[in-house]
């Protein structure tokens, strides 16, 4: 049956100690750059570097769904640039947008179409992260996008 918990040994820490714990949980204790290259992260950018690396690390994916504007796409590129050959698939409409961000923080990215998932395209090489920006356009499991993007998922970071 087990120790009833009033009797279970239990470990008592110091005050300090569990605030501490409860901050690094609730704000992460990693580091975020300030810049990338030209581009300048802003305190709100920083942070959410810093707790997408902390959820990539725990459970191998996050999601980042923050308002039009407050610079996702550099938020990405931040998270992106810990790992090597970062992939980022979205519409084929952004990509000019992603391959512009990635110049302007000195970044090599290889950037895939959701559409041309869609079609049946294959890469080549396994990517070391994967972005996916407008993830709602593979929201569908029935769809060939949706199958081409699961199987790139498995095993890799995933935001």
């Amino acid at each position: 049956m087990g120790v009833p918990l009033s009797r279970q040994p239990f470990i008592v820490l110091p005050a300090d100690e569990v605030r501490a714990w409860f901050a690094r949980r609730m704000l992460g204790d990693g580091e975020a750059p300030e810049r990338l290259h030209d581009v300048v992260l802003w305190p709100h950018q920083r942070e959410a570097v810093v707790r997408i690396g902390d959820a990539l690390e725990e459970f191998g994916g996050a999601l980042l769904a923050d308002d039009v504007g407050l610079g996702k796409t550099f938020v990405a590129l931040a998270v992106a640039a810990r790992y090597a050959d970062p992939l980022v698939v979205a519409p084929a409409a952004l990509r000019s947008v992603w391959t512009d961000a990635a110049h302007r923080a000195a970044m090599a990215i290889r950037f895939c179409s959701i559409e041309w998932l869609s079609r049946g395209g294959v890469l080549p090489a396994r990517p070391g992260i994967l972005v996916v920006d407008e993830a709602h356009h593979a929201r569908n499991p029935a769809t060939k996008r949706y199958a081409a993007l699961a199987r790139l998922a498995i095993g890799v970071p995933v935001f």
